[in-house]
């Protein structure tokens, strides 16, 4: 690999440091949207509809369905063995 100019490190510096940046976020956003599941569900189960739960959210009730829904849909898929 050829020596690299000083702006061409501090360029790659900052590349490698989004990269973990981003590794880091998309694993706590994986973690965020397991809460969100987890929290609408049980709000779900104690009787409050889709459209309840999305006005809450800023989102539509189908918004709401399809994110509960994607660990099921995914089971389906994939003919996985996980539990939700």
């Amino acid at each position: 690999m050829a020596t690299l100019s000083d702006d061409d490190q501090q360029l790659l510096a900052r590349l490698l440091a989004a990269h973990k940046d981003t590794v880091e976020h998309t694993a706590l956003l994986a973690q965020d949207r397991q809460r969100r599941r987890e929290a609408a569900a049980e709000l779900h189960d104690a009787g409050h509809s889709f459209k309840w739960i999305g006005d809450q959210l800023g989102l539509s009730a189908q918004a709401v369905e399809s994110f509960l829904k994607y660990r099921q849909r995914r089971q389906e898929r994939d003919g996985s063995a996980e539990k939700p």
